[in-house]
């Protein structure tokens, strides 16, 4: 895979479009794509402007790939960096865009902060805590620095934020650009568009709606009602994935829509609802810790991999795939 910078200024934006050039192989019968670009939509065409990143590959599989995980706490003596690896391995090895959606750290043990409970790695307890967690992660990071493409907030790093003016989330980014990177800082919310050429002519798209999320997720509405009553309904258009986190519940819904499309005919649409999962593992076999106490019981950790399949006939097809 052959890694082209072609932007590494600090783009604030939460509205991103990753573009697959798609072709048409001999067989006649096999759609592939065999790269794929990050804009920013604030711009007005992404014809006219060059692209954040742009990555090129030989893989001739009929299908492009999106990898969403969500709430690393890669700081976090529980996260557990070995299914992390396992699972950014794979989307590299598949050649995917990755997308974090808030809480890469959990950075509580700073001075002033409220929440430290000395839960904290050797290799961050020293004078610089904040700066060595944006170091030790972007080294961590080096091997997927050719996918991470986007990197969302959360309210661990808007907390650090609002205490010591500075943003772990765009410290990191601007690292990793700078050491050959493609990372882009995304917002607390935003939208990535999916989009797909097939010839010259032939475009079909999917739009991302991602939220880090907010509330507890109690045990009986495990904040799946969100999805409708927020996200959803705050956003106007045709969004086909949305995405949110916050609560290390994990669950993918599938949701099945009628519109009316432009050719004035009944159309039957599928979108998924996502809660992403965490890769901190709290539960505590001893019985002992703020996960135990507040009564919460052991989460599904990982991630969610959305599948895009080009069909000569069907057009865009897709569907979602759990990382465990």
């Amino acid at each position: 895979m052959i890694l082209v910078i072609c932007g590494s200024e600090r783009i604030p934006a939460s509205m991103f479009s990753i573009v697959a050039a798609c072709e048409l192989f001999a067989t006649m019968k096999a759609w592939g794509c065999p790269s794929w670009r990050l804009y920013d939509l604030r711009t007005p065409s992404t014809r006219s402007q060059r692209p954040l990143a742009q990555v090129q590959t030989q893989d001739t599989e009929a299908r492009a790939e999106r990898h969403a995980v969500e709430r690393l706490h890669w700081d976090n003596p529980h996260c557990d960096r070995d299914l992390l690896a396992k699972h950014l391995d794979e989307a590299k090895r598949r050649g995917s865009p990755v997308i974090l959606v808030g809480d890469s750290y959990c950075c509580m043990e700073g001075k002033g902060d409220l929440r430290a409970s000395r839960n904290i790695r050797p290799e961050h307890n020293n004078e610089r805590y904040l700066d060595s967690l944006v170091e030790t992660f972007a080294d961590w990071l080096k091997p997927y620095y050719d996918i991470i493409a986007i990197v969302g907030v959360g309210n661990h790093e808007t907390s650090v934020q609002k205490r010591h003016d500075t943003c772990l989330v765009s410290r990191l980014c601007q690292l990793i650009r700078s050491n050959g990177g493609i990372a882009q800082e995304g917002g607390y919310g935003g939208w990535v568009r999916f989009h797909f050429r097939m010839y010259k002519t032939v475009h079909r798209s999917n739009t991302l709606y991602y939220h880090h999320g907010f509330g507890g997720g109690s045990p009986s509405t495990r904040a799946t009602n969100h999805f409708t009553t927020h996200y959803s309904a705050q956003t106007c258009g045709n969004i086909d994935i949305y995405a949110a986190g916050h609560t290390h519940w994990k669950e993918a819904v599938p949701v099945r829509k009628a519109k009316l499309n432009s050719s004035n005919k009944v159309e039957l649409v599928d979108v998924h609802y996502l809660r992403l999962g965490t890769y901190k593992d709290e539960y505590s076999t001893d019985g002992l810790g703020f996960h135990i106490e507040k009564g919460r019981g052991a989460r599904s950790l990982g991630g969610y991999f959305v599948n895009f399949t080009m069909h000569k006939k069907k057009g865009l097809k897709r569907t979602v795939e759990e990382l465990s």
